[in-house]
């Protein structure tokens, strides 16, 4: 259903000027003006509604008009606060019955608290028994609400079976249509939060379809479109919609996403990391880490190009023992188990990847096993086990392929090259490498191209400042043929013929294609 909060905030308040609202009409207008983005104003409303509720005896309301004030106030960060109202709500909840709708807000307070002091025992078994009241009182909001806290609480504590279910119980219960507006918003970021956490990709872009569906439907909304746009551009990234990635956080602007801070400053750095602008990268790496955002393992893998191992696993070890979430964890094991191969250091890739497989084992997506099939395939062609390591490749390439993961799908592909080159096969080890090539061009992976090229560490190949493949893309247009003709020729898209051409025009400073033409035969690069 389509509302608009905005002018449902503006009405609301105009009435409440003119004649005074009644405490069910305060607590409405303090729902509009938080989802427009206006908390102080809409503490200020809850408040009156909690006053006006508790004078007339109905603690249950007024017991939640104080849920919602602490609940927006330590969402904002403003725990200070937060703490004020959760002893008010102590107080309204004083000889409430056990199986009442102020209890279970009380427990769900409770067990917010020690969520936010870093006791997810405590706030995982806090927030089950909110959930029992919750589901027999058949009170939608409490219960998703409940389940949320306890879905997280589980997982921090290492428990993501059981957190996940819970996360899976709030998919259902919102998908039921039963969830106010401000519970469905943070139920969606919720589950979209916990499907990230354990990389299910399926999900996570289906539960972000309808997120944005849902934002799309709620005029002048402010909270949770912030956190919408940047799950988007996540999964663009993983999708290998690179540039799309780059507008949508680039939409973002100053909107707040309720996520952690750094999060957007992280996924800028990868997209540069990716595209092989170092300088960009590393700026943006330190944003995030300025904000509180691991920068693992990202950093790590720039640090590699940098030629400095040594740093890149002694951050990957610190992020490790810093105990992440499952989906970080399998991410920094995937890199130390690649870094660590890179390095020579064969028995702490097996450790790694040994632990990646134990990860997958317990998480159960198809991204964390391809990553650990992939891990155990490196390791199995160091080993010398290159005729083991090849079903594991492809069926790791298989899960990438089908979970739309391009860019993951083709830096398998060069495991694979590895495997048959160590086992003699020059010809399928070729058309592996060429099949990765043609992607990396599709997705503008700079850095991978520069290995490819033989220039690891990122300084001009041997063709001058072009790539190989932006040579041939010259010498084609010296002939005369156009970038249709191009795609055609080289089986690529004319999309990726078109950033070439730009490329070699800013690398080389010249002003068209004429230019091109004339630059190629003065180089040789064509028949005089």
């Amino acid at each position: 259903m389509r509302t608009d909060w905005r002018a449902e905030a503006e009405a609301l308040a105009s009435a409440d000027a003119a004649e005074g609202l009644d405490a069910a009409g305060l607590a409405r207008l303090g729902l509009a003006l938080e989802l427009t983005g206006r908390t102080d104003d809409a503490v200020h409303a809850w408040d009156r509604a909690h006053r006006t509720f508790a004078d007339a005896g109905d603690r249950d309301a007024a017991a939640r008009c104080v849920f919602w004030i602490g609940f927006t106030l330590g969402n904002r960060g403003d725990e200070a606060q937060a703490g004020a109202w959760a002893a008010r709500l102590e107080h309204l909840a004083a000889g409430a019955s056990p199986e009442s709708p102020t209890t279970a807000m009380l427990l769900l307070a409770r067990a917010a608290r020690s969520w936010s002091t870093g006791d997810a025992a405590e706030a995982a078994r806090v927030a089950e028994q909110a959930a029992v009241v919750a589901d027999r009182l058949k009170d939608a909001d409490l219960l998703i609400l409940a389940l949320m806290v306890c879905g997280r609480a589980l997982v921090a504590g290492g428990q993501p079976e059981r957190g996940f279910a819970c996360m899976d119980r709030v998919m259902l219960e919102i998908a039921s249509g039963s969830a106010g507006d401000l519970v469905a918003g943070a139920g969606y970021c919720a589950v979209i939060a916990s499907c990230l956490v354990r990389r299910d990709l399926a999900r996570a872009r289906e539960w972000t379809a309808a997120l944005s569906d849902w934002c799309d439907a709620q005029v002048g909304l402010v909270p949770f479109r912030g956190a919408c746009i940047l799950h988007r551009a996540t999964l663009q990234q993983i999708g290998g919609a690179w540039s799309d990635a780059r507008a949508t956080l680039h939409a973002l602007g100053d909107l707040p996403t309720g996520l952690p801070p750094g999060e957007r400053a992280y996924r800028e750095a990868e997209l540069s990391r990716l595209a092989g602008d170092v300088d960009l990268a590393e700026q943006a790496y330190r944003e995030a880490a300025d904000a509180g955002r691991d920068p693992q393992p990202g950093l790590a893998l720039l640090r590699v190009r940098q030629g400095r191992t040594d740093a890149a696993l002694a951050g990957l070890v610190r992020a490790l023992a810093a105990a992440p979430p499952p989906g970080d964890r399998a991410d920094l094991l995937d890199a130390e188990c690649r870094i660590r191969l890179d390095a020579g250091d064969v028995e702490g890739a097996r450790r790694a990847a040994a632990a990646l497989g134990d990860l997958a084992d317990g998480v159960r997506t198809a991204y964390v096993q391809a990553q650990a099939d992939r891990a155990l395939g490196r390791v199995l062609v160091a080993d010398g086990r290159a005729a083991d390591a090849l079903p594991v490749l492809k069926r790791a390439w298989v899960a990438w392929s089908t979970m739309g993961a391009p860019y993951e799908a083709a830096v398998t592909r060069l495991v694979v090259a590895a495997a048959a080159r160590a086992l003699g096969d020059d010809d399928a080890a070729g058309m592996e490498v060429d099949a990765a090539r043609h992607v990396f061009e599709d997705l503008g992976a700079v850095a991978e191209l520069h290995d490819l090229d033989g220039d690891a560490s990122g300084s001009a190949p041997a063709l001058g400042p072009l790539t190989s493949r932006e040579v041939e893309v010259v010498r084609l247009v010296a002939r005369g043929l156009g970038n249709r003709e191009i795609a055609t020729r080289l089986f690529i898209s004319e999309r990726t013929v078109a950033r070439h051409v730009g490329n070699v025009l800013n690398k080389l400073q010249l002003a068209n294609r004429a230019a091109i033409t004339a630059y190629a035969y003065e180089h040789g690069l064509v028949p005089g």
